[in-house]
């Protein structure tokens, strides 16, 4: 490599560095558990849902794995349906307007930082969910310390 190839390539990552967002996803996501962003990729690409389960903060949080898109469609419908019939559509589509937008370019791809959740139920021990009957919910990935596959079911 010759030095003015050298120094491209320096002030490229210099750059790059400066940029706090870059450096949050980019290296401190790599502390993050690849297998489960390779599910929240899956989920996101294909919109098929997977059930399972993540153990986070010594709780367990089961649930239905759906796409970022499917999370904000139906954040946007639980949230607008609380307001006046007045103030519905534009709080939805607000709501939906939130959701990022996936990068055009490959190189500036972001590593999936989060997990969504339908159907969600909170465990804190083997005793019935503390959320009854299901919610939507959205974890950070470098927040679970595991994670199996399928749900948990209530007995």
């Amino acid at each position: 490599m010759t030095d003015a190839q050298v120094k491209t390539q320096l002030e490229k990552l210099r750059e790059q560095f400066g940029d706090d967002i870059y450096t949050k996803t980019k290296w401190e996501g790599r502390q993050n558990d690849w297998l489960i962003q390779w599910f929240a990729k899956f989920v996101n690409t294909t919109s098929i849902g997977v059930p399972l389960t993540f153990t986070v903060g010594g709780n367990l949080i089961s649930g239905h794995l759906i796409s970022e898109a499917d999370y904000f469609e139906q954040l946007a419908t639980d949230f607008s349906g609380a307001l006046h019939e007045d103030n519905r559509a534009s709080a939805k589509e607000m709501i939906k307007s939130l959701q990022p937008q996936p990068a055009t370019d490959k190189d500036d791809e972001i590593a999936c930082q989060f997990v969504h959740l339908s159907n969600a139920k909170v465990f804190t021990d083997a005793s019935k969910p503390i959320v009854s009957g299901g919610t939507l919910w959205r974890g950070k990935i470098s927040s679970i310390e595991g994670f199996h596959l399928g749900s948990l079911a209530i007995c």
